[in-house]
């Protein structure tokens, strides 16, 4: 049974007041909004118009209000039991730029689709598969998710993303009023305010983005313009593919779909984390209900016409970060995220987030998924091999970052894995973790000799043997 940490204000189990959890789910939804920038960024790689890009948030909505309530329940095999909502998985963006440069939206949604089929059936396997996911593999997956939300983070702080002011010190000081709004509270506050700093943090960053001019009066206008109310549609196209073409994408959608998995264990091993001052190991069968989760979801997204999604690990540093955990928090977000998609100029004012605010977001949510991978790597003793297995790949996974072009010369196949910090990483993670394996004992004896002196006596232990599963004395 797990013990309860003292940090916690809703724990997993514990259903917070319903206007409680209207706000939480509220600020939850704001943070899975991040994602959708990806939507965006994708629709202008490949050429596509602004209002196909808006049905594909528009469905992308859809699928993840789907997707984060059924992560929360507890069926059968389907659902992990914690709050762990779903957004654009990063992991599923080089793979989805091939697919989109070759075919289109089409292609897109056919291989999402067939992502969600091949988790789904992954899942099936993944008590079998424990060994690949100890927590030190577990726990530098994390890390490498908050670590790729540094460059994302820090650039739009400072205004050097693509489509901020290039730097203005009006930029600066909006996400620094942002993020200072957030910290306050999560690290000051004794009162339930400390359950809402994202929320805090837009309220604070919106404004000061208005009145310093950071958010363009054209986005307001387009926001102002969208309709209330309005049916999503999913992108109507031909779909007519070359089977080779598919083949030839099949490795690298796995290779994502292989990095978006273990960063589903990574996430629900630290949702089981916080919610357990005792934790030692994942709860596989958990685990197991959670990818089934993403795969119901990702197949969901591709046939609605969204993105490929994967659990979204800034919204578990926030419930981190908040001290609210509780799963019954996922259905009014769910239902939020739905509605969303009926109400384009609600959504539409998500997607017009000014750069610095999210940048400050990012930043504060890196916070907790760094230190908690961390945390997770530490739960047991790092001896040589164990320091190998998070050394290496933690070296060549930020040599992509660090060092801009230099995989630049591998085969096109394998590309999705060098261009990003996460698969990399990943994969070499699970492969070291295997070679170092070798070699290893699976038993060890010990032999106590008895030591008598003068007239006592003492008890003989034969030959003790030390197993996996405990100690067995013969």
């Amino acid at each position: 049974m797990a013990t309860r940490p003292p940090n916690l204000i809703f724990s997993v189990d514990e259903t917070p007041p319903r206007p409680i959890s209207l706000i939480l789910a509220l600020q939850h939804v704001a943070v899975i909004s991040v994602g959708w920038v990806l939507a965006v960024v994708l629709a202008r790689e490949i050429g596509s118009r602004p209002e196909e890009a808006q049905s594909v948030i528009r469905m992308t909505m859809i699928a993840s209000g789907i997707g984060v309530m059924i992560q929360a329940l507890r069926v059968g095999s389907l659902g992990s039991g914690y709050l762990c909502p779903f957004s654009c998985g990063p992991a599923f963006i080089p793979a989805s730029l091939l697919a989109g440069k070759a075919g289109g939206w089409a292609l897109i949604f056919m291989m999402n689709a067939s992502v969600g089929i091949l988790e789904a059936i992954l899942s099936r396997f993944i008590f079998r598969l424990r060994v690949l996911f100890p927590p030190e593999v577990t726990g530098l997956v994390v890390t490498m998710v908050g670590l790729e939300l540094v460059g994302l983070g820090c650039s739009r702080f400072i205004g050097k993303a693509a489509g901020t002011s290039g730097g203005s010190p009006a930029v600066f000081w909006v996400a620094l009023a942002t993020l200072i709004a957030m910290v306050t509270p999560t690290v000051w506050a004794k009162s339930k305010l400390r359950l809402y700093p994202v929320l805090l943090g837009l309220v604070v960053g919106y404004t000061c983005s208005i009145f310093l001019g950071v958010l363009p009066q054209t986005d307001i206008q387009r926001e102002m313009a969208a309709p209330i109310f309005e049916a999503p549609s999913r992108l109507v196209m031909d779909v007519s593919f070359d089977p080779l073409l598919i083949l030839s994408l099949v490795p690298a959608f796995f290779i994502a779909t292989l990095s978006s998995m273990i960063k589903t264990v990574g996430d629900l091993s630290l949702c089981q984390k916080i919610n357990d001052h005792d934790w030692k190991r994942a709860d596989m069968h958990s685990v197991g209900g959670g990818i089934l989760s993403a795969g119901v979801t990702n197949l969901t997204s591709g046939l609605l016409g969204g993105m490929g999604q994967s659990t979204f690990s800034s919204n578990v540093g926030l419930s981190q970060a908040t001290g609210a955990t509780s799963r019954f928090i996922a259905f009014p977000c769910g239902i939020f995220l739905i509605l969303l998609a009926f109400f384009p100029r609600l959504s539409f004012g998500f997607s017009i987030m000014p750069e610095p605010v999210m940048g400050a977001v990012l930043v504060y949510v890196a916070s907790f998924m760094i230190v908690g991978g961390l945390q997770i790597i530490t739960t047991r003793m790092l001896d040589a091999r164990k320091t190998f297995s998070v050394g290496i790949p933690l070296i060549f996974a930020l040599s992509v970052e660090i060092v801009p072009g230099l995989y630049g010369g591998v085969p096109t196949v394998l590309q999705p894995l060098f261009t990003s910090m996460l698969s990399l990483g990943t994969v070499l993670a699970v492969l070291l973790n295997l070679v170092f394996r070798l070699g290893v004992a699976k038993s060890v004896t010990m032999t106590l000799e008895p030591e008598l002196g003068g007239s006592k006596k003492f008890l003989h232990l034969w030959k003790p043997r030390v197993r996996p599963g405990g100690l067995v004395l013969r």
